[in-house]
């Protein structure tokens, strides 16, 4: 059974990858040397538990830093502008805008007649050549 539902989701996956070009341009791994005011910027989209932070060396806890995946967002406690962190991680290479908006649609005004009402459109006839049973 957990055999069967691996294999659907690695199918999925690959699905996925296949339906959309631009996720498969960016899965390798970043390598980001980081410093100067917070939050820190890196790549958008990144995969939760791919992240790895160090300062001086030393790995950084999931408990001193906040990171907003979606945005590529990075904030460390108790450092300052001339402190450096390294970052490692993946991201899953998604190529969506940040922002989205409606577009403008005109419709014309119906036409009229003389009297000012509104014409009515053409009756549509029924194609019998059309039908089959």
């Amino acid at each position: 059974m957990r055999d069967i539902q691996l294999r659907r989701l690695a199918c999925f996956g690959l699905f996925i990858l296949a339906a959309h070009p631009a996720a498969s341009q960016d899965l390798g791994v970043h390598v980001d040397t980081l410093s100067g005011a917070q939050p820190y910027v890196l790549h958008s989209f990144i995969r939760p538990g791919t992240e790895e932070f160090y300062h001086q060396d030393q790995r950084l806890g999931p408990s001193e830093y906040t990171i907003d995946f979606r945005f590529g967002r990075l904030w460390v406690e108790g450092l300052t502008g001339a402190d450096t962190v390294v970052a490692h991680y993946r991201t899953w290479g998604l190529a969506l805008q940040d922002q989205y908006g409606r577009a403008l649609v005109r419709v014309e005004p119906p036409e009229t007649d003389s009297a000012g009402k509104a014409a009515l459109p053409a009756p549509i006839t029924p194609r019998r050549e059309a039908i089959s049973l």
